[in-house]
């Protein structure tokens, strides 16, 4: 998706369609329709792709490399990450939720008409866990972690049969924080802070 294009030029359009889709489908979704999830999912992702592509022409979005790029196939990357980001966006203006918190248990709820956009759903969920864990690392560090937090830790080591090798009892919420999705086999962050958690 949108692989043709630099980064910089990715995260851009990213940007542009992700607030073209709440101004014009989610937003109005929630005002005009009485079960606005039934709604969203089943609007047209390729028409609402093609809306999108004259919003970025009316608006003069499209620099001289975005041109050049054929417009079917960049209205078909449009529809694709439409259908992505349209459960995020309803969650966050309908409950307020975070990339973070969302379940994917949603996404069987306001399933994907692009069936590969499921496992790009969760990497970005993955992701914005991380982001999560690290953009709070400097508060966490010199906090405790939750009764829970400990309890969840002990009990994957001792199935796991890995070692600790600190006192459980020292560690950090922030470490605490990088340690369980680890254990739940969910995600790795930092690797060397890890190797300095577990042998």
């Amino acid at each position: 998706m949108f692989g043709y294009l630099s980064d910089k030029q990715q995260g851009n359009v990213k940007r542009i369609v992700s607030s073209w889709l709440k101004a014009f489908i989610i937003e109005p979704s929630l005002t005009q329709h009485k079960t606005p999830e039934a709604y969203l999912k089943g609007f047209d992702r390729k028409k609402a792709a093609e809306s999108c592509y004259e919003y970025l022409v009316l608006m003069n979005e499209l620099d001289d490399s975005l041109s050049q790029v054929e417009k079917k196939k960049l209205v078909k990357d449009i529809a694709k990450y439409i259908d992505l980001r349209t459960p995020f966006i309803y969650s966050h203006k309908q409950f307020g939720t975070p990339d973070y918190k969302i379940d994917k248990q949603f996404f069987e709820e306001m399933p994907f008409h692009y069936k590969f956009n499921n496992r790009k759903a969760l990497s970005l969920i993955k992701e914005a866990q991380k982001s999560m864990v690290l953009n709070h690392k400097s508060k966490w560090i010199s906090e405790k972690p939750s009764v829970k937090q400990i309890k969840l830790i002990e009990n994957k080591i001792k199935k796991k049969k890995q070692v600790l090798r600190v006192n459980i009892e020292e560690i950090n919420k922030y470490q605490a924080a990088i340690l369980i999705p680890y254990l739940l086999e969910k995600q790795t962050f930092d690797q060397e802070e890890l190797q300095e958690l577990v042998e």
